[in-house]
């Protein structure tokens, strides 16, 4: 309907590695799906096209899968497992939903399948058997799934195959992620009416764990169990949090089982994302090379707390341990607050952990260069998200996760290094700020009110997560044939963080740059 190659250059972008159309026609309508892959998970000579189809004609299932199977809840009991490393997660999800096939249950194992999986994910899947098109993406909105929404243009115009909409004139937005969608493709129903009578499935309770009331089918579980804790603290508890000390014992103290607790799990969360992928670059992966001692991680990296943590977190796991590990700084002023951050922050890692070699790339990007690619390339990415802060951000993020600056290391002399970061993966640190009570309007509502107050606005905060950036951080980042991996965003990170009191994860007593954030703090401390 519309001309695709706009589309078709965004996705090569993003999937380098296999690239495949399919056309087919069922019960009239016409089916035309195109994916990109790249490829991370499973053996490196064996990446799984996709559309990942049962058979090459119009009755075949049909998946198109972009995630990571980190997890699998194995019962409703929440005992997980996991997929093996050699093992593509893609074959592995077809064979688990077209189960569907075989038992004829009306979609029920889609729901099951898609449910309990933990790990970003967007998918379609078309189901001949029992004549569905599915679709979806992760109830925490980590993944990128846009929709055209100005369907007027395809239900009110009179158009066939022989016109063509301006790509101008069409209208995206990321479909919600609070819910999974299926298309009944039924042949006595045009296209309007199948689109105007689509079945919506609710994820039955928000992040924060509180149960969702909406006139609608709900899915039968979640991956987030837990509701966040809404407990104050007592007037005695209260008291020692004011006089609290950052650096010392005075005051309220956090558990340290909590501090070991909560590094635990965080840990597990960064161990995962360092590890299920195939620890090749970019260059070796085109090369075929398979003894590759180059970067194959990196992390966005301010030098703030954030990503502090993390590369801290991540050196215990990126084998072997002299492996490279890139840190993204990115300015478009040299004096910026964060580049002397992001530097002092880069010298205390190398003292700490010396045997890493660890690569410091200053990326400085000057209004001219900002200019033109905003024009020309990074707003297509960042639409349909139009906002100042969307647009500073987006920019931000797509230089950064480039990867192109000058090469600050541990084990060089020369810091006038020209250098492009060859990773195919990038830890980014989102999440801990609306977790954590990070954000000024959390010190705002504490001041302005109460202990009610600041838990309120951190609930609304945590509630719309999956409605707000991380789609658009998702499509800049894999603009770069990079993937996103958001440690603090994982499924058991949260779960553990809601059932936290406020007081144990932040004390805004504590002045500006010591009580946000409070508990990851004193992990850092401890690390």
């Amino acid at each position: 309907i519309f001309n695709q190659s706009k589309i078709r250059k965004f996705l090569q972008r993003r999937g380098p590695d296999q690239y495949q159309t399919i056309d087919f026609i069922y019960n009239g309508f016409q089916f035309h799906l195109e994916s990109s892959v790249l490829h991370l998970r499973g053996q490196q000579q064996h990446s799984s096209r996709q559309p990942y189809c049962s058979d090459n004609n119009d009755n075949s299932s049909c998946l198109q899968w972009n995630g990571q199977i980190f997890r699998l809840i194995d019962d409703n009991n929440h005992r997980y497992k996991t997929i093996d490393d050699s093992l593509s997660d893609t074959e592995e999800l077809f064979r688990l939903l077209t189960k569907t096939e075989i038992e004829n249950d009306n979609g029920n194992i889609v729901l099951e399948t898609l449910s309990s999986i933990h790990g970003p994910w967007s998918m379609t899947f078309w189901n001949p058997a029992i004549e569905q098109l599915w679709i979806a993406r992760d109830s925490i909105g980590r993944h990128k799934f846009l929709i055209i929404t100005s369907v007027a243009q395809l239900f009110d115009n009179d158009l066939n195959q022989n016109h063509s909409i301006l790509w101008d004139t069409l209208e995206f937005e990321e479909i919600p992620s609070d819910r999974i969608f299926c298309f009944n493709i039924n042949a006595n129903h045009s296209l309007k009416q199948i689109w105007q009578n689509v079945g919506e499935f609710f994820w039955p309770k928000t992040l924060a764990g509180f149960n969702v009331d909406v006139d609608g089918q709900y899915i039968s579980r979640m991956p987030i169990i837990s509701m966040l804790n809404m407990a104050i603290p007592s007037n005695s508890i209260d008291e020692s949090l004011k006089t609290s000390n950052m650096f010392n014992d005075e005051g309220f103290v956090i558990d340290m089982k909590i501090c070991n607790d909560f590094l635990r799990v965080l840990s597990d969360s960064i161990q995962t994302r360092c590890k299920n992928h195939q620890n090749l670059c970019k260059d070796c992966i085109i090369s075929g090379e398979n003894d590759c001692k180059h970067s194959t991680l990196a992390i966005l990296y301010s030098g703030g707390l954030d990503s502090a943590v993390l590369a801290r977190i991540a050196d215990q796991f990126v084998e072997p341990e002299h492996r490279p590990i890139d840190l993204l700084n990115v300015s478009f002023d040299s004096k910026a607050a964060d580049r002397q951050t992001g530097i002092d922050a880069w010298n205390e890692l190398c003292q700490q952990c010396p045997k890493r070699q660890w690569n410091f790339v200053q990326i400085d990007i000057d209004r001219n260069e900002l200019e033109t690619y905003r024009e020309k390339h990074i707003h297509d990415l960042i639409d349909p998200n139009w906002t100042v802060m969307d647009d500073s951000i987006g920019s931000a993020i797509w230089f950064a996760t480039r990867g192109k600056g000058i090469l600050l290391s541990n084990d060089q002399d020369d810091n006038s290094v020209e250098y492009k970061s060859p990773a195919r993966v990038v830890l980014l640190g989102m999440g801990s700020d609306e977790q954590l009570g990070g954000y000024s309007r959390h010190r705002q509502a504490f001041q302005k009110g109460n202990w009610t107050s600041l838990l309120n606005e951190i609930r609304v905060d945590i509630e719309r997560i999956s409605s707000r950036n991380l789609g658009r951080d998702d499509r800049i980042t894999a603009d770069h044939s990079i993937e996103a991996r958001f440690p603090y965003l994982d499924e058991i990170v949260i779960n553990f963080l809601n059932t936290l009191p406020i007081w144990q994860k932040c004390n805004l007593y504590l002045e500006r740059g010591h009580g946000e954030k409070w508990l990851l703090r004193k992990v850092a401390q401890n690390l």
